[in-house]
């Protein structure tokens, strides 16, 4: 008897051998792009294409073909919640090439986008949310001009891996043009990233570019552990963007190239990148340069120890902290201390220089702070007491004759 029922459970595998395997390739929203190519045995877009249309409007986990898929049209993502998965990226290699066990490549038209991350512009839409694309090697071959964009999405996924050769720019975020809430890109996260934009047509590309237009920007996001290898294009391009926080970002400009680490270089309609945040960031021989005037961007750990130049900025642009060029020190270069050095006052709310009429002598903030700011001063022509007081609109020094006083203050408003 358990012989015979044993026979009638196989019969039954065996007659539900086909059905089985179609429910596999959408267990719990968990495609298989392999089983979904429009040609069996081409790896083509249609595999990747065909999957996340299987998906449900919940979106799911689509798994990426093992080895080489070409890819000659864009591939759009409209769905939240849709991760592409890859087998693994592998790395930028200084000799030979890289064996992702994930290789996407494109094979289409001069100037065309690999993967397309957006919301769908309309008044009653909504943004895009937690979609993204991991662990894989995306091969612009020269060829394409972007890898990824980005558009109005919240919480994307963008992590472990390797971009090459694009020709525009390898990440490009920005936003759409309307939607029935706020249209920015925020709160994604791109970690474990490596780019390279050498060879070829591709040394003209830039690997990160943040966008936005006049009322929706790229803010809010999350960089962790890039290293980019550029030439002629920048290797970070901060059009309109702001509050975005940068970790352990590595440029590297190739011997020749005329490209710029990071470029504060602002937009059109007189948007630029402010509020950014970096920690340990190494610009390389590219440096960081300011195209617009840019507002309250801040480097804790400007790292000059590989010959990264000093930022070309506006006083007010940046402050930075840095090991100084060849690890001689580290300086907080906040104010301009010109002021601070000659008999002619340029003063700010910041820092800046007083000469005491009879012993006293004040300045009147560019505007009232809700809270009176905190202000040391010295004398400079000689050990003589400084008494310093404050109100909420103006800084007042007692000291010697007519002595020069330097101050500096914190605060906020």
């Amino acid at each position: 008897m358990a012989q015979n029922s044993l026979s009638v459970v196989l019969v039954l595998c065996l007659m539900m051998g086909s059905a089985f395997a179609t429910t596999v390739k959408t267990l719990n929203r968990i495609v298989f792009a392999d089983q979904f190519c429009s040609t069996r045995g081409v790896q083509d877009q249609t595999c990747i294409v065909n999957a996340i249309s299987s998906l449900p409007i919940s979106g799911g986990l689509v798994v990426l073909p093992y080895g080489v898929t070409s890819i000659s049209t864009t591939i759009v993502v409209h769905k939240s919640n849709v991760l592409l998965i890859g087998h693994d990226s592998d790395v930028d290699h200084d000799v030979g090439e890289p064996h992702p066990s994930t290789d996407l490549m494109w094979t289409g038209a001069t100037g065309g986008t690999m993967f397309n991350f957006s919301a769908v512009s309309g008044s009653e839409n909504q943004r895009l949310g937690r979609s993204g694309i991991v662990q894989a090697h995306l091969d612009c071959e020269g060829s394409a001009a972007t890898a990824i964009v980005v558009r109005s999405e919240y919480f994307g996924r963008y992590a472990d891996l390797n971009l090459y050769n694009c020709t525009a720019v390898a990440i490009d975020i920005d936003v759409v043009s309307l939607l029935g809430e706020a249209a920015d890109s925020q709160h994604n996260d791109f970690r474990n990233i490596s780019v390279r934009n050498l060879d070829n047509a591709g040394g003209n590309g830039t690997a990160f570019r943040l966008r936005g237009d006049s009322s929706a920007n790229s803010s809010f996001n999350t960089f962790t552990n890039v290293m980019v290898v550029h030439k002629d294009g920048n290797c970070l391009e901060l059009d309109n963007s702001d509050n975005n926080v940068y970790m352990h970002f590595r440029c590297y400009r190739a011997s020749g190239g005329n490209g710029t680490g990071v470029l504060l270089q602002g937009s059109p309609f007189n948007q630029s990148a402010r509020n950014e945040y970096f920690f340990h960031l190494e610009p390389g021989q590219g440096g960081l340069t300011q195209g617009q005037a840019s507002t309250g961007n801040i480097v804790i750990g400007y790292d000059q120890s590989n010959g990264s130049p000093g930022p070309v900025i506006e006083n007010g642009t940046l402050t930075w902290t840095s090991d100084g060029l060849n690890g001689t020190g580290w300086h907080i270069p906040v104010v301009n201390t010109t002021s601070l050095r000659t008999a002619t006052a340029v003063n700010t709310d910041a820092a800046g220089q007083i000469v005491l009429s009879g012993g006293s002598g004040s300045y009147t903030f560019s505007g009232s702070y809700t809270i009176p700011l905190i202000c040391t001063a010295n004398d400079t022509s000689a050990r003589s007491a400084v008494m310093v007081s404050t109100t909420n609109t103006s800084l007042t020094v007692t000291g010697t004759g007519s002595d020069t006083i330097n101050y500096i203050c914190v605060g906020r408003d």
